[in-house]
C-alpha cells in the first residue's frame, strides 16, 4: 500500500526524521509522526481492523500515515522502518491498519493525533501534518512555572528571538502536564489548537506542531527552540531575554502582514 504514496512525501519524512535524530530530540523510540494523505492516495484495499474508543467522525473514509508504536525516527530516517497507513471507518467509530503487521500499532499517542486531525477537518483547516518530538530546551523551559501560559512563553520567546514572532505569531500553545498517551492530553491539546495555536508545548514532555508539511511541522519547533536556548543561556549569566516593547511589536507584525 505504501508504493501509493508519493516519493516525495517519503523523502521528507526520511530527512525530518534524520533531523529529529541529529538534534538530540528523539531519544530511543521518543516522538511521533501523522500525516493526512487522504489526497494523495488511489485504490482501497483491506487490512485489520481495530475499534476506537472515541468516535472521530470528521475523518471518515480518510487516510492517515503515522508512526508505528515503538519505532524510531533514526530507523524511519534510514527507510528500516515503514510506517502505517490507516483508513479511518466511515462513520468514524474505528480504523483499518492496511499494512498491518502481527504485533504492530499506531504510536502511543494515536488518540491525539486522531482528535487533532479530527478537529483540523472540523475547521476545514490546510493543516494535514502532526509533529511530537522532545526538542531538550523546550522542555527544559517548561519546568518553570512562571511560563506555564500561551502569552507567557509566548513573550519570552518572542524576546529571545524577535523571527519567533514572524513565523509564529499568537501560535504558540502551552499544555499544562497530563501523562503521555491520554485522552486527557489530547483534549487539553485540541482545547489549545481551537485557540488557533499550531505549535504547542506539553509541560516537561515536548513540543507539537501541526502545520500543511512536514519540513515546515520541523521548521517551526526548531525556531521555537532556539529561542527556548537563547533563554536558557541567558538565565544561567543571571540574565533574561530583552523585552520587546509593544512599538518593536508593531514594527513585526507590519513585517508578518507584508509576508502574507
Amino acid at each position: 500500500m505504501l508504493d501509493n504514496i508519493p516519493r516525495y512525501l517519503i523523502r521528507g519524512i526520511e530527512e525530518v526524521s534524520h533531523l529529529l535524530s541529529q538534534r538530540g530530540w528523539a531519544e530511543k523510540n521518543a516522538g511521533n509522526l501523522s500525516i493526512d494523505v487522504t489526497e494523495e492516495i488511489k485504490g482501497g484495499g483491506k487490512g485489520r481492523h481495530f475499534v476506537l474508543k472515541k468516535r472521530v467522525q470528521a475523518l471518515g473514509e480518510r487516510y492517515l500515515l503515522i508512526t508505528p508504536s515503538g519505532s524510531r525516527f533514526r530507523d524511519i530516517a534510514k527507510g528500516i522502518t515503514s510506517l502505517l497507513l490507516v483508513r479511518i471507518d466511515r462513520d468514524g467509530r474505528g480504523y483499518e491498519v492496511l499494512n498491518y503487521k502481527e504485533g504492530i500499532r499506531p504510536t502511543s499517542e494515536f488518540a491525539s493525533h486522531l482528535l487533532i486531525h479530527n478537529v483540523l477537518r472540523e475547521m476545514n483547516s490546510e493543516y494535514r501534518v502532526v509533529l511530537h518530538t522532545h526538542p531538550t530546551e523546550l522542555i527544559t523551559l517548561s519546568h518553570i512555572q512562571s511560563y506555564h501560559s500561551d502569552a507567557r512563553l509566548s513573550r519570552l520567546l518572542y524576546s529571545a528571538h524577535p523571527e519567533v514572532y514572524i513565523n509564529l505569531a499568537d501560535r504558540i500553545g502551552f499544555v499544562k502536564y497530563e501523562t503521555t498517551g491520554t485522552e486527557r492530553l489530547a483534549e487539553a491539546t485540541v482545547r489549545c489548537i481551537k485557540r488557533g495555536k499550531s505549535v504547542i508545548i506539553w509541560e516537561r514532555h515536548g513540543a507539537l506542531s501541526i502545520e500543511r508539511d512536514v519540513y515546515s511541522a520541523f521548521d517551526h519547533i526548531d525556531i521555537a527552540n532556539k529561542a527556548a536556548d537563547i533563554s536558557l543561556r541567558l538565565f544561567m549569566i543571571g540574565k533574561k531575554p530583552i523585552p520587546l516593547k509593544d512599538p518593536q511589536i508593531e514594527e513585526l507584525k507590519r513585517i508578518v502582514i507584508k509576508s502574507i
